[in-house]
């Protein structure tokens, strides 16, 4: 670390010359020479983790500067003819104490990414649009963003996250360009039905928000759209047209109170990646047609039963239906030979399908907290097995056949009603750990030797 820029390096006539890039990151410099303006050359300077106050003079006179980081420093504002740089295409000035940003409006035409993540900034001028690749404001204290009254904007990327913004920006169908749009962490309470204008939205986070209800034009938004993050809202239902979203990937809806599902969720053909925990739901019938994902997580819901069309899940690797009423399993789930992760804690299942196992890779089983009087014998087929969890059950016999998980690695029965330590775990305990206890107040560990 070093407080002051060496002098070889400015009053170098050769590196004066030729130098194309200065990385002085990670120091603890308070200012820089007058001379660094005769680098004239410089495309790229870093000058992230340091102690500047003020941007150093000699920056504005690098007409070839390309790349500026001046992250985590002490920067309480930017003077506006560093936007006068005319090659001048990304800026990095996160993590400062910057309040406001004065971008004018004819000084932004080779810029193309801003990031002013991690500052103090509570307006914004309409300007900011004119950047036309990337704008990170997140972690700011905007409480609201101009109206976008451009015609023509180029705005691809938008990140506006972790603000006290309340709405969207007036006029926001003008970012017929955007990809991605990122309001989460807001005080958001409705969706203008402008947003379904933007025809290229490809991903959108409105998570940590106060949205109650999505309107019928929320679908409307393009087709394109593959990504939809909605967690943590007090959304209620979702929109009938949801099947608009035809090449949908993921769709995250946790924490919300969502009771039912459309029926027209099951026509998500793309779909690959479903989050709807913690909400309300009673009957997930409509995503048992979703054919092509391989991401479910419905925990803590109040699911009662899971019908035999568990079985169109043919894509399925990951199942969490933890925390839900659950009494059975049906005999469907055995055949999901793509599944690897199941999670049916906390529910009040009584029986596993007899064949359970026989034609799955199953590598994590987590079946703990039910009513489970017994393992099936096919556990013998599990070859991928490497968790399972079947404590706090009434299980009086471990079969002998789980010797042939040759995978196994960790294995908790305690909290059961076995009478005695079960004789094949002097065999197994040699490779997996064992989690047991033949009383509700004993848990012991017996650990894998090597």
């Amino acid at each position: 670390m070093t407080k002051k820029l060496p002098e070889e390096i400015y009053q170098n006539e050769e590196l004066q010359l030729t130098a194309v890039h200065l990385d002085a990151s990670n120091n603890r410099m308070k200012e820089m020479p007058k001379e660094l303006s005769n680098m004239k050359h410089l495309e790229s300077i870093n000058l992230k983790n340091n102690k500047f106050e003020k941007l150093p003079e000699g920056v504005k006179s690098l007409l070839d500067l390309k790349f500026l980081d001046v992250s985590d420093n002490n920067l309480r504002t930017l003077p506006t003819n560093i936007y006068k740089l005319k090659h001048l295409s990304e800026l990095k000035v996160s993590n400062n104490a910057l309040k406001s940003v004065s971008i004018k409006s004819d000084a932004t035409k080779k810029l193309k990414s801003v990031d002013f993540s991690h500052n103090k900034i509570k307006k914004l001028k309409m300007s900011i649009y004119k950047i036309p690749q990337c704008i990170n404001l997140s972690h700011n204290n905007l409480e609201e963003l101009p109206a976008v009254n451009l015609k023509t904007t180029s705005v691809k990327i938008l990140n506006m996250s972790h603000n006290r913004l309340q709405s969207l920006p007036m006029g926001i169908e003008n970012l017929q360009r955007l990809t991605t749009l990122n309001i989460s962490d807001n005080r958001v309470t409705k969706i203008p039905d402008e947003l379904g204008k933007l025809k290229h939205l490809r991903i959108l986070d409105l998570s940590k928000n106060s949205l109650t209800f999505l309107p019928e034009s929320f679908c409307d938004i393009s087709s394109s759209l593959y990504e939809i993050c909605l967690d943590r809202n007090n959304i209620i239902s979702l929109p009938n047209n949801i099947n608009k979203f035809s090449n949908l990937k993921s769709f995250r809806a946790s924490c919300n109170k969502i009771i039912k599902l459309p029926d027209t969720f099951s026509a998500l053909p793309s779909l690959e990646y479903v989050d709807l925990s913690v909400n309300e739901l009673v009957d997930i019938e409509p995503l048992m047609n979703l054919k092509s994902c391989k991401f479910i997580n419905i925990s803590e819901n109040s699911v009662k039963q899971l019908s035999e069309n568990l079985y169109n899940l043919s894509s399925l690797c990951y199942f969490n239906a933890s925390c839900n009423k659950l009494t059975h399993l049906p005999d469907a789930i055995c055949f999901l030979i793509n599944l690897k992760y199941l999670n049916v804690s906390k529910n009040v299942i009584k029986m596993m399908p007899a064949e359970f196992g026989l034609r799955q890779l199953l590598e994590y089983l987590n079946a703990s907290n039910n009513l489970l009087a017994d393992v099936p014998d096919s556990i013998k087929l599990m070859a991928s097995l490497k968790h399972f969890d079947i404590s706090d059950n009434m299980i009086e016999r471990i079969p002998d056949s789980i010797i042939r998980c040759k995978k196994l690695k960790y294995l908790n029965i305690s909290d059961n009603k076995l009478a005695n330590y079960p004789d094949i775990f002097h065999t197994i305990r040699q490779k997996v750990e064992i989690v047991y206890g033949l009383q509700s107040t004993e848990k012991v560990k017996m650990f894998k030797t090597h």
